[in-house]
């Protein structure tokens, strides 16, 4: 076993150090093959023609090591070389030795600013050695001590002075490949000054000494740093992502592929030359924002997506994105004479991750979503925290959520601020029904024989085969065969695996799909958890928030695209010249009413000659221009669809409801200040849901002068006080009022089965005329009254955003739970919209006119 003596191991510990902080691929080896620091070679005993032509060099690589180098020797007996130092009285020190394999040395431990010369001879078996007499000298200049960035184009580098044996120092530089002279100092000098450098930049700087016949140093000493960016202080944040999944059957001019589309606000300051770059790496990657490498789908490192040139917004379109679940960073850097600035070392607050959406879903994007609901409120967005923005007073409820989904752990964001807290797919098009056509095995012949599944009415048991789906043109049920009957989607005994086939959200122009209708919210839960992606779980409904956000149009400075708010409802309300539902591309409400459908499968509406049902099949053609601003579809006026959210009813005298924790997902409202819960539709938050003259049945000819009401009146008399309270005759000698009256007294008492709210519309009392409500919830889309002390928007700032679309509250007193759908639908006309709300009063009610779209969280 071979031990090292003391002074072996400090000089393998110094070979290591070295090669640690060089990276020499070569330097260990050639350190530590010497026999030992000091070789013991002594007198040799002759000499000889070695063919070794001796050393070839002496560079000093940071003020305390030398690296000798010289030429193999052509003399095959040669077994190794011994290094010497030649003193100045001419004598010489052997410092080391190598074997015949390695043809360099490092001497270590030296003093800086001194001179050492050396020769190198060659040696054989025999001991003897050659005679060459070649000498090299290097002087140990340590070189640079430290470089410091200074501005964006400044820095100040530090190095130890020449002394008097040496000319003075020259500061070099190297930036992406090219090296510059930026500095000279004299050999009294210790620091240097650069100026002239480009903005976020990193530069390597090196210092050389250089002696009085112009010979430079050679040591390796660099110091790195980079330059401060002058885009970090001026970057405005994105506007609007997108990102599509594969969709084989998108309407023709709409994206049929998967690609990814980043818009960002102009830089502060940005004239008509400001130019940009965007790049792109996988998530979590480091970013080099110099690249040129193009991307491809099966790029994971930094690539170049896009160069733009303005003072405006700017858009780039990402159309070589690899499949889900791949997530990438972008971003967007200042390009200046064609020099991108480079990222800050920590960049992560200027990352735009984007996920890429499974197959016909989109995204909704985090830091869209709040740069809309911001800028829509007059908030400030914050480019460094994904677009939030301050909040205060009751806007808080619902304007960050608590979770990503039922059951997920809490997100834990700050409160103060509006903030959607994650991101989200979204069905791009209405869940439709899955209808087995006979191409595909349907068994919808008479007698069970070969046929498309579909037709009018309820689908007799013999036709169909077990698994077939049957679509009713007329009810619009969706039915799937299970042990040898038909069973509606409404049913509550259908299975997940059952449930799951009838829903697609796949489009076709040869078997039309049309929306997935007639279910109540809890089977519509159903429905979507029966959905499940193998990257990203179960799907769900979407929470109230969400749906308002992704329903936005695309009417904001910037964006791509961009509408006016004229036009948007232009979009909402349809198109009411004479033409076809296969040339309109608006929105389905109520002017379409009277366009007649062709036999189904032949038309692009979901019902047959004569019947009343007139929603498109999704993914239409006649609806193609009805998509929010992050490609969803339909999400007005086609169906309405159900959201997970729900009110509970506590008090039917006054109509005062609360939000509560959704009934089937346990994030959505699960304490006060999220979602639904804590918001009251009476005079504190929400509009006034009680006004006394409209909405207690008072009988005629009779009206009560004191409170309670005093005598007069028969059983069951309704009466109204001097005082507005609502008042019904029990017996003889009682009045009761709503809060202790029975069900069948309170049906008596308040004539109104529904309570209706125009958005937009200030003042009043009635039904239509915005029942006093000053203030608006953004994340709700829900109006408040004005007890927020105006920290919410005002309802008459926000009134062109909110097209006077309605909400509709259901009246039953033995019901108390409300179910919400949103949009409107086809027979909704101007009424539908963004901020349509139905609270249905029924778990138990379906319309061939409510349909379900599922979203899964991006996680």
């Amino acid at each position: 076993m071979n031990v090292l003596n003391k002074k072996d191991m400090k000089q393998t510990i110094i070979c290591l150090y070295y090669f640690i902080l060089f990276s020499f691929s070569l330097s260990l080896g050639g350190c530590l093959s010497q026999e030992s620091s000091t070789p013991s070679g002594g007198a040799v005993s002759t000499t000889a023609d070695l063919g070794f032509s001796g050393i070839t060099s002496a560079e000093n690589q940071n003020g305390s090591t030398v690296k000798i180098s010289w030429t193999a020797a052509t003399n095959s007996s040669v077994t190794g070389y011994r290094i010497y130092e030649v003193l100045p009285d001419s004598s010489l020190v052997a410092v080391g030795q190598t074997t015949s394999a390695v043809t360099f040395y490092y001497h270590l431990g030296l003093a800086a600013n001194t001179s050492h010369t050396y020769r190198v001879r060659a040696i054989n078996a025999s001991n003897q050695t050659d005679t060459n007499t070649v000498e090299k000298t290097a002087y140990t200049y340590s070189g640079i001590t430290s470089a410091t960035a200074t501005g964006t184009t400044t820095a100040t580098v530090s190095f130890p002075a020449t002394g008097s044996n040496k000319s003075g120092v020259r500061v070099y530089a190297t930036a992406r490949g090219t090296t510059s002279l930026v500095a000279t100092g004299l050999n009294t000098s210790t620091s240097a000054n650069i100026t002239g450098l480009k903005a976020g930049t990193t530069y390597t700087f090196s210092v050389k000494s250089y002696d009085f016949s112009n010979a430079e140093d050679t040591n390796i000493t660099e110091a790195s740093v980079q330059t401060t960016p002058t885009w970090i202080g001026r970057y405005q944040g994105p506007i609007l992502v997108k990102a599509y999944g594969d969709a084989p059957g998108a309407p023709s001019g709409t994206p049929q592929t998967k690609q990814v589309s980043v818009t960002w606000a102009p830089f502060t300051s940005a004239v008509g030359t400001t130019a940009y770059t965007l790049v792109r790496v996988l998530r979590g990657n480091s970013i080099d924002l110099t690249t040129t490498t193009s991307c491809t789908s099966a790029t994971d490192t930094s690539c170049r997506v896009c160069t733009a040139t303005g003072s405006t917004a700017q858009t780039c379109i990402d159309t070589n994105v690899g499949a889900p679940p791949k997530v990438y960073d972008y971003m967007v850097t200042l390009n200046t004479n064609s020099w991108p600035e480079e990222a800050p070392a920590s960049n992560n607050e200027y990352r735009i991750t984007v996920p890429i959406p499974p197959d016909n879903m989109v995204l909704v994007h985090r830091d869209s979503a709040n740069y809309e609901a911001c800028t829509v409120m007059g908030r400030t967005p914050d480019p460094l925290n994904h677009q939030r923005c301050a909040i205060s007073g009751a806007s808080m409820i619902a304007a960050t959520p608590y979770n990503t989904g039922p059951n997920k752990p809490p997100l834990n964001l700050p409160t103060g601020y509006y903030d959607f807290g994650y991101n989200v797919f979204f069905d791009r098009w209405e869940a439709g029904c899955n209808w087995t056509p006979q191409a595909s095995g349907g068994m919808c012949g008479a007698g069970a024989t070969a046929g498309n599944c579909f037709g009018t009415g309820t689908p007799a048991n013999t036709i169909g085969v077990d698994g077939n789906i049957f679509y009713s043109t007329d009810a619009s049920n969706c039915s799937i065969k299970v042990a040898g009957a038909w069973v509606i989607t409404n049913a509550s005994t259908l299975s997940s695996a059952s449930r799951a086939a009838t829903y697609t959200i796949q489009p076709s122009t040869s078997y039309r799909r049309p929306p997935l209708v007639a279910m109540t919210q809890p089977r519509a839960w159903e429905t979507c958890q029966a959905i499940e992606d193998a990257n990203y779980g179960k799907k769900r409904l979407p929470r109230n928030r969400e749906w308002r956000a992704a329903a936005a149009w695309q009417t904001l400075t910037g964006e791509p695209e961009a509408i006016t708010e004229g036009a948007a409802v232009t979009l909402e309300n349809g198109n009411s010249g004479a033409t076809t539902h296969t040339t309109l591309g608006y929105c389905n409400t109520s002017n379409h009413v009277s366009i007649a459908a062709a036999a189904f499968n032949t038309t692009e509406l979901a019902g047959d000659t004569g019947d009343a049902v007139r929603s498109f099949v999704i993914g239409s053609s006649g609806t193609r221009n009805c998509v929010s601003r992050y490609g969803v579809q339909d999400m007005v006026g086609n169906v309405l669809e159900w959201t997970s959210d729900n009110l509970m009813l506590v008090d039917y005298a006054n109509r005062i409801y609360n939000g509560i924790q959704s009934l089937s997902d346990n994030g959505n409202g699960y304490s006060a200040g999220f979602d639904m819960n804590g918001f009251n539709f009476d005079n504190t938050l929400g509009p006034n849901g009680m006004d006394s003259v409209n909405t207690c049945n008072a009988n005629t000819g009779f009206a009560a002068t004191t409170d309670p009401p005093g005598a007069g009146g028969g059983i069951g008399t309704v009466a109204k006080s001097t005082t507005n309270v609502c008042y019904s005759r029990r017996d003889a000698s009682t009045w009761v009022t709503g809060a202790s009256a029975t069900a069948a007294e309170l049906t008596t008492m308040h004539a109104l089965s529904s309570w209706m709210y125009q958005i937009a519309t200030l003042g009043g009392t009635t039904a239509a005329t915005g029942w006093g409500a000053a203030y608006f919830n953004y994340a709700m889309g829900l109006p408040m009254m004005s007890s927020d002390n105006s920290n919410s928007p005002t309802v008459s700032t926000l009134s062109t955003k909110l097209h006077g679309d309605y909400i509709f509250v259901n009246f039953h007193q033995s019901i108390s739970v409300r179910y919400l759908a949103s949009g409107g639908n086809w027979g909704s006309g101007t009424t539908a919209g963004r901020w349509y709300s139905w609270w249905i009063s029924s778990s138990t009610s379906t319309s061939s006119s409510t349909g379900i779209r599922c979203v899964l969280p991006a996680e």
